[in-house]
């Protein structure tokens, strides 16, 4: 089982835990219901007769708060329990009543008994597990009404109850017509037993749906941007193939990290790194771009892909986000390391082809890119420390951002190239490592 379908699981006893507690409300709403009609139909009636009514509605109500009782002390074993047993002891109060009187009123016609409106109070115990979202507790209540129902009517017959064609004799007299006896009353609660059970099913399955939904969400939010998490959730198709697409890939690796993490305790190292982290994650997504993924203290951006605005505005963006990147590094440094600490950032960016679409494991599954673009972001950012600058870029991205903000700094050989690759950093900008 999935972690996503244990968590649904978990939802799922819950609310059937809620589900009862409602449905016990709902019960208790009821009996001011039943009250009114039992103490109206009751005041024409002495003796056995009013007692019996009293007694149905008060084995009702007795019913209702042992089953309060029982949920107030959250026991689940006897919560569950005693759901069947709410269920068993609903029918048994209509039965008796149904009994009570066939034998009161017409104890040589058991024809009453399938006449008696009574029956229609069968309809509480079948629609009452539709608040606990549980299949099984409608199947449950309509197999006794079905056991009931046959029984009351093999004994009918078994003790002679006349059968008739005469609709007259039927509703009026104390015949009874096979052809509706049989089918109607089953078929009519069937039907309610089957929409109380397609109702819960409708549920559960849009519960599964939602709670897909949020765990899609919430993975994309790893990756993208609220906006564009959105828009995905909406197409999920989008991410579903691989494709190839023209992207500018980012890369930036904290300097001296490994100093710094030796002399801090390990609570803050981690504190520190989380902070950063979540500053990072906020301007590349508010430059459109994709958290690809975190190592350890590098981080690596796409901005192209899932979603492109064009080669030429996807490159600017890139450029735009690690121009603010380093721009908020002071401010940064003064919050979370005072003045005895500072961590500088190096960055690499590269245009180019990539693979770009989900891969991995059933279980562990990831939207991500691949191929040579990325492979030069990552050594474009490894020189910035050789170079002596915290901002490298190549040719590839200056044709697309525009030559006039950058300068030609260096030609170097980047391992994976046979020829040396010429780099750049922007113009008038204080980008020296040491700056």
């Amino acid at each position: 089982m999935t972690p996503r379908s244990e968590s649904i699981k978990g939802v799922l006893a819950q609310e059937e835990i809620h589900g009862a507690v409602l449905g016990n409300r709902f019960r208790y709403g009821a009996i001011a219901i039943m009250a009114i009609a039992v103490l109206w139909n009751t005041a024409s009636l002495v003796g056995r007769g009013a007692f019996i009514n009293l007694s149905a509605i008060a084995g009702f109500i007795a019913i209702t708060v042992i089953h309060s009782i029982i949920l107030r002390k959250g026991n689940h074993f006897w919560i569950k329990a005693f759901n069947y047993i709410t269920i068993v002891a609903d029918y048994a109060v209509v039965t008796g009543v149904i009994v009570f009187w066939t034998i009161n009123a017409s104890p040589d016609n058991l024809a009453f008994t399938l006449k008696n409106p009574t029956n229609l109070y069968y309809l509480l115990p079948l629609l009452m597990p539709t608040f606990q979202f549980r299949i099984k507790y409608v199947v449950f209540s309509f197999s006794l009404f079905m056991v009931l129902h046959i029984a009351m009517l093999g004994l009918a017959l078994h003790l002679g109850v006349p059968t008739t064609e005469d609709w007259s004799r039927y509703v009026m007299g104390d015949a009874i017509i096979l052809a509706d006896v049989i089918p109607t009353r089953p078929v009519l609660y069937g039907l309610v037993a089957l929409t109380s059970g397609l109702a819960i099913r409708r549920s559960l399955e849009m519960l599964g749906r939602l709670a897909n939904v949020e765990a899609q969400k919430t993975v994309l939010s790893r990756y993208f941007s609220p906006e564009v998490a959105h828009r995905i959730t909406e197409n999920p198709e989008e991410l579903q193939s691989g494709e190839k697409r023209f992207v500018t890939v980012l890369f930036s690796d904290i300097r001296g990290f490994t100093t710094l993490s030796e002399n801090m305790p390990p609570e803050q190292l981690a504190k520190l790194l989380t902070a950063y982290r979540e500053q990072i994650t906020e301007i590349i997504f508010r430059h459109g771009g994709m958290i690809d993924k975190f190592i350890g203290d590098a981080v690596m951006a796409v901005f192209g892909a899932p979603e492109s605005r064009g080669k030429e505005a996807d490159a600017s963006s890139a450029v735009k986000c690690a121009r603010e990147m380093l721009r908020a590094l002071p401010d940064f440094n003064k919050q979370n390391l005072g003045s005895n600490h500072r961590i500088d950032i190096g960055i690499g960016i590269h245009s180019g082809d990539v693979f770009a679409g989900t891969i991995g494991s059933s279980n562990r599954l990831e939207y991500t890119v691949l191929g040579d673009a990325v492979n030069t972001a990552s050594r474009l950012e490894g020189l910035c420390k050789k170079l002596d600058r915290k901002l490298i870029v190549s040719k590839e991205l200056v044709d697309l951002a525009g030559p006039t903000e950058f300068e030609s700094i260096a030609r170097v050989q980047v391992r994976g190239r046979n020829q040396p690759v010429q780099v750049f950093s922007l113009v008038g900008f204080p980008f020296a490592a040491n700056s």
